[in-house]
């Protein structure tokens, strides 16, 4: 897998992964940067993603005002965030300790983050055995049985991809069977791994994202 150091990966003209690591700021604190953009969002990792976003907004230049987009922010019905009218694409993640969002002008992006935090090895099995391909599914059992003290990574590897690639198209929850991190024509999947976090990028480009840590 890919290893980075936050300030010296270099990629397209457009793709780029903003983050923000550590225990989340109080509400208030985030309501006060976001003003209106906060209307209507409770939960705080949407309240950092939705940070992270005027910040990329504002070091790209993009077009357009970052107050009156992010005001413009919308979801579709499985769930996907998205800016009316804008010419980039984004998707944000979170798990404990990290939130993040990749944005980029190279088409559909999907983002997933996760980090072992020892998970029961029969739950990872029914999952794998109810969510993932054959294939997929055979390399987690397999891991299981001959390497478990690693099977949580390995199906976090497959889960953060495929997670990836349903954020990507929008498919949502109803997607995740069918994705497969083997075969996904048009995409380019790329694994990272930053402290104890696993993240899977989705794009239409093989372009390697510039990462940018965000401190509030």
């Amino acid at each position: 897998m890919k290893k980075f150091t936050p300030s010296h990966i270099k990629g397209g003209s457009m793709l780029y992964l903003y983050y923000y690591e550590g225990e989340l700021p109080p509400s208030e604190l985030l309501r006060a940067h976001l003003g209106d953009a906060a209307q209507d969002v409770r939960r705080p990792e949407s309240l950092v993603w939705r940070l992270l976003l005027k910040q990329a907004l504002c070091d790209l230049a993009t077009s357009g005002d970052a107050a009156t987009m992010l005001a413009h922010i919308r979801s579709t019905e499985s769930g996907k965030p998205y800016a009316e009218g804008a010419r980039f694409d984004f998707s944000p993640t979170h798990t404990a300790g990290l939130v993040a969002l990749a944005i980029g002008d190279c088409g559909p992006i999907g983002l997933d983050a996760e980090a072992p935090r020892g998970r029961d090895i029969s739950r990872l099995a029914r999952a794998a055995d109810r969510w993932f391909t054959p294939a997929e599914n055979r390399r987690v059992q397999t891991a299981i049985q001959n390497r478990p003290q690693k099977a949580e990574e390995v199906f976090l590897r497959v889960w953060t991809a495929k997670e990836a690639l349903v954020k990507r198209t929008g498919a949502g929850l109803a997607g995740m069977r069918r994705a497969d991190t083997r075969h996904h024509a048009g995409c380019t999947l790329q694994s990272f791994d930053y402290a104890n976090y696993i993240l899977t990028l989705a794009t239409s480009a093989p372009d390697t994202p510039e990462f940018r840590r965000i401190f509030f």
